[in-house]
């Protein structure tokens, strides 16, 4: 069966330990090698787990029982499923959007997830066209690039740049004006 959730999905886990007695202890669940957590075994013998930590991509979830006293230790059957990258968007602002030529300008793009998702992490590429002004990683979900000094006329950046999560394309233009007063032509 299909399994569709996206990165920062809450998910529940359930676990099932059949015994002759009563089951104690706790059921330990995993996607991959990285433990989701672990949770106490009720009275019915199940365990649940809620979760947003299952990471992007194809990964395989299992439970893990350690067995006790009565019970003899157990695993589950894999369970295949992909998980989808979170939605994620980046802003970009511009300390000034009218400038001459020679003045400084700050760029400064922030990225966010969706909630639970967690801050982007990863690299941002600045870009005006194809010509790559620089690659900052972000820190806190934001880079910043201090004063591309471009031509006269509208420049448009655009940012790409990801982690795991897929992050969206955005563009900012602004205007460098002519010393002597002409505004310059959008390009």
């Amino acid at each position: 069966s299909t399994h569709a959730f996206k990165f920062g999905d809450s998910v529940t886990l359930l676990g099932s330990v059949a015994s002759s007695g009563t089951p104690t202890g706790s059921v330990t669940f995993k996607a991959g090698s990285k433990v989701l957590g672990a949770t106490a075994i009720d009275e019915s013998g199940l365990a649940f787990l809620t979760t947003t930590a299952i990471p992007a991509g194809t990964t395989s979830l299992a439970a893990f029982y350690v067995g006790d006293t009565v019970t003899e230790p157990s695993h589950s059957s894999p369970l295949a499923v992909t998980v989808a990258k979170a939605p994620t968007t980046i802003a970009l602002v511009a300390s000034k959007t009218s400038v001459l030529p020679g003045e400084a300008v700050t760029l400064t793009a922030t990225a966010s997830a969706a909630a639970g998702a967690g801050t982007p992490s990863g690299t941002v590429r600045f870009q005006i066209g194809s010509t790559v002004l620089a690659t900052k990683t972000l820190v806190s979900g934001k880079a910043t690039i201090a004063d591309p000094s471009k031509p006269l006329g509208e420049n448009v950046f655009i940012l790409q740049g990801g982690d795991g999560k897929a992050f969206t394309w955005q563009a900012i233009g602004f205007h460098r004006t002519d010393p002597n007063g002409a505004v310059a032509p959008d390009a």
